[in-house]
């Protein structure tokens, strides 16, 4: 069973006086939702812990809540929203280091502050410290130790005193060769593996580098030609398509603030989503499936070309994603989030 996080009584106990008791019994089930979660559940536990208006699939939810009833039979097939709602936010403290989709949405649904769930876990900054261990762990040297070859375990024949079948003992012999070998091999090729992603992750942060000092985006335009509201989409989108892996690597910040980005100059999202040409915005949304709760921005360009520029999209947008309309953030904050954001859209994990 996935191990029940030290602070999980805690948190349940939140939800009434003397409910930590029965903590241990709960998380049994919240362990078995874990142990059985598929992708698509990650989103519907996020819309559960964030009590968001966009609830999740019916289908899945009834699916989340059998699997905490597996795990714990007093759990009853009909939740109360609010324990669901803590149960599903303690789900994804567990799931936040093994999957990089539920740090990085949760971080991308929490738009810097935007939405901010009642819960008794500071589950957005727990994403956020998630996020940032697993590009540095990801992106760790591989530390690559010698080959080590088998030793052909060959038993000898036994001496009864009769010669022993050459067929016999070259079969044993092969059979003994090859096991050897297969271990060698297998040592051998995740070795190479290892070696083969370290390169590729070597070779996404150089491509940025060269991507950063050329001074030009991918079309030819100069990067200093971009207005201060057009910078902070197109230098994350940039930065995204040439990341090899998620969820990117710690210089992510740096890369952006060479760009030109900061933590001081304050942008409101629908000022930057106004300011993109409507080719940009078309090609950015192609082959896109978003989602309202989890990619906030990019439903803000979905909503946006659908009516043009202006000022019409933008009360819809605010109501969907349950967002303030003048929400604003830092340009590189912006930038980080919707970088994010592509690669959860367009990039392997």
């Amino acid at each position: 069973m996935v191990k029940m996080p030290q602070d999980f009584p805690i948190w349940y106990a939140s939800l009434e006086a003397g409910q930590g008791s029965a903590a241990v019994t709960r998380w049994a089930g919240v362990a078995d939702v874990i142990h059985n979660l598929q992708a698509q559940e990650i989103e519907a536990l996020i819309r559960l812990a964030l009590k968001s208006r966009q609830g999740p699939d019916e289908s899945v939810k009834a699916r989340i809540v059998e699997n905490i009833n597996r795990g714990d039979p007093t759990f009853g097939t009909v939740a109360a929203e609010r324990e669901l709602q803590i149960l599903a936010a303690a789900a994804l403290t567990v799931r936040l280091l093994p999957s990089d989709t539920a740090a990085l949405a949760l971080t991308t649904a929490g738009l810097d502050g935007a939405r901010k769930p009642q819960l008794p876990m500071d589950l957005i900054a727990m994403a956020e410290n998630a996020v940032r261990e697993k590009s540095k762990t990801t992106r760790a040297r591989v530390d690559v130790k010698a080959i080590t070859v088998d030793a052909i375990e060959w038993p000898a024949a036994e001496d009864d005193g009769t010669d022993p079948d050459p067929l016999v003992a070259l079969k044993a012999l092969k059979a003994a060769a090859d096991k050897a070998l297969h271990g060698t091999i297998e040592r051998a090729s995740g070795i190479v593996s290892q070696l083969a992603r370290r390169q590729e992750l070597v070779d996404e942060e150089l491509q940025m580098l060269w991507w950063l000092m050329s001074g030009e985006l991918t079309d030819g335009s100069p990067q200093a030609d971009l207005k201060l509201n057009e910078r902070s989409l197109v230098v994350a989108e940039e930065l995204a398509r040439r990341t090899a892996r998620r969820p990117g690597p710690m210089s992510i910040p740096a890369l952006l603030s060479r760009s030109g980005l900061n933590r001081k100059t304050k942008i409101n999202i629908t000022d930057a989503v106004n300011a993109m040409s409507d080719a940009w915005c078309k090609a950015i949304l192609s082959g896109t499936n978003i989602s309202a709760v989890t990619h906030p921005i990019h439903e803000a360009l979905r909503r946006r070309d659908e009516t043009g520029q202006g000022p019409n999209w933008i009360s819809g947008w605010a109501a969907v994603c349950e967002i303030p309309e003048d929400h604003a953030l830092s340009s590189l904050r912006l930038a980080e989030l919707f970088y994010r954001e592509r690669l959860l859209l367009k990039t392997p994990a």
